[in-house]
């Protein structure tokens, strides 16, 4: 049997009789990451939250409805292919 445990979008397969409490989880996750992708992934969400503020949406990413979000994010890409 295999339990599926997601935790920041990684699965992690945990066979029935090795059960790990959410710390081991989390330093597995922590020793997995590369250091540059995530200051590269903060800095682009540092670009996507100022034109967000830009043009004045209030609401948060994951609360827009799936065609607001695409309207959202194509006039973001569309605007920075023009820069």
């Amino acid at each position: 049997m295999v339990y599926y445990i997601q935790l920041e979008k990684i699965y992690i397969y945990i066979l029935f009789y090795n059960f790990l409490d959410a710390a081991e989880i989390q330093n597995f996750i922590s020793s997995m990451e590369n250091k540059n992708t995530r200051k590269k992934t903060t800095s682009d969400l540092k670009h996507v939250m100022a034109f967000k503020e830009k043009i004045g949406e209030e609401r948060n990413l994951e609360d827009l409805p799936a065609r607001e979000l695409d309207y959202f994010l194509s006039r973001f890409f569309f605007l920075c292919q023009k820069a």
